[in-house]
């Protein structure tokens, strides 16, 4: 079986199970059925950490190298997979596969591309850097202005890969001149940008293959697959059923978005809207409320303060998978932007969805024909037994999830993978 070396650029490591390294690993599942291949993810974190191995993969810290030239020439990948997503690392190895003639392959993420009010990227840059904890961490130290100096570092690789890739200063003046300023002025939830167009730009719904035509990019390296991070539950849950059997209590699973930690709310009002939700629901002996933050981004500690606040008992839920979660639960209550509602959906619980304000992006996978939505804390409980009652045709459900997902038949990881297949044996003619 021929060998095929991939080379993965992100954030979190893969054993943190995020939904990328979740669609990625369902393709690279399939794509074991023809290559027996070696994964090298090259990790962004704002530590430094030790080389470690894990089965088919070799797990590496960016800090031991200078840029993302010196990286491809030690591991000699065939092929480059990142994220569409405009930033330090997918410019830095979309640029340069490109130069070293590798073959580069984006995916794009969760969800609709929706607008969002004027600096409003600039606003959560602001909050994100005054936070003691740096988005992306996965570890729990505080750590003052480290953002700034995380953001910095990856400048400086983002930098050195450029000259190595040969940029005259011209370019290397425009591209750190116009960077900054689409981030600011970015007028999606999601930054794109043709520097990161792959050879292959995989697409999971027909929204993103629009976005991506609209940012520039060669409609003849878009495909559409849908997305490969739920098709391990497709099989699952196909046949399952949805009525709602409430026994004695309504068990409601209050799921987090990470609103401050991502920068949208500040830490003060994110907590607040976190106590008084689960205050006015506790007022109701027929509701019992537990809480599910962010597997990854969120601290438990500080969770486990913040409800000291709260004079019932809740527990919180954080590496667990939602949607087996949600097999013990009625009804989830969610408020803020993460696919977390995909879950929730998927899961055929009914969905309550607490509206900040008319910000998009505050509020991306609601959908008033899905989950019932509450302007006001208040309305909650009403909000909670109605949901119970509440039917969805299966019409409207199936669009909301291909709007989101795209085709789901469990087998989108399997089309990424042809479409990847096809790409090498183009490059290998």
């Amino acid at each position: 079986m021929k060998e095929l070396v991939i080379l993965v650029p992100k954030i979190y490591p893969p054993e943190n199970n995020d939904i990328v390294s979740n669609e990625l690993n369902n393709i690279f599942s399939k794509l074991k059925l023809d290559f027996k291949i070696k994964i090298y993810w090259i990790v962004f974190q704002p530590y430094e950490f030790e080389q470690y191995s894990m089965d088919d993969s070799v797990v590496i810290d960016y800090h031991k190298f200078h840029d993302a030239i010196e990286i491809i020439d030690k591991f000699k990948p065939d092929i480059i997979i990142t994220e569409v997503v405009l930033g330090f690392n997918g410019i830095a190895f979309a640029t340069a596969g490109k130069f070293r003639k590798i073959p580069v392959v984006t995916i794009s993420n969760p969800g609709h591309l929706i607008k969002t009010s004027k600096f409003s990227q600039f606003k959560m840059f602001i909050r994100i850097s005054l936070s003691k904890k740096i988005l992306g961490d996965v570890s729990n130290d505080d750590k003052k202005l480290g953002f700034v100096i995380w953001v910095l570092h990856r400048y400086f690789f983002l930098f050195s890969t450029l000259k190595k890739c040969n940029k005259n200063i011209l370019e290397l003046i425009h591209l750190f001149w116009i960077y900054p300023r689409i981030q600011i002025f970015s007028k999606t939830f999601f930054t794109m940008h043709p520097i990161l167009s792959g050879d292959l730009n995989i697409c999971f719904t027909k929204h993103h293959y629009d976005e991506l035509v609209k940012s520039n990019f060669d409609k003849q390296t878009l495909t559409i697959t849908g997305d490969p991070a739920y098709d391990h539950i497709h099989d699952k849950i196909k046949n399952k059923s949805y009525q709602n059997q409430i026994i004695d209590k309504i068990r409601i699973l209050f799921t987090l978005s990470s609103m401050h930690e991502h920068g949208f709310l500040t830490k003060e009002e994110d907590d607040k809207i976190v106590l008084d939700i689960i205050n006015t629901i506790s007022q109701d002996t027929k509701f019992e409320i537990s809480l599910k933050i962010h597997p990854f981004s969120a601290s438990i500690d500080e969770y486990n303060l913040l409800l000291n606040q709260v004079s019932k008992n809740v527990k919180i839920y954080q590496k667990e998978n939602t949607i087996e979660l949600m097999n013990n639960f009625d009804v989830m209550i969610n408020y803020g932007n993460s696919n977390v509602v995909l879950d929730g959906v998927l899961s055929g619980k009914p969905i309550v969805k607490y509206i900040l304000n008319s910000n998009e992006e505050l509020n991306r996978f609601y959908d008033p024909d899905i989950m019932i939505g509450c302007e006001k804390i208040s309305d909650i409980p009403n909000a909670i037994k109605k949901s119970i009652e509440n039917i969805i045709s299966k019409d409207l459900l199936s669009s909301y999830i291909e709007n989101h997902i795209g085709k789901y038949d469990g087998k989108s990881a399997s089309r990424a993978a042809n479409e990847i297949k096809k790409l090498l044996e183009k490059y290998n003619q």
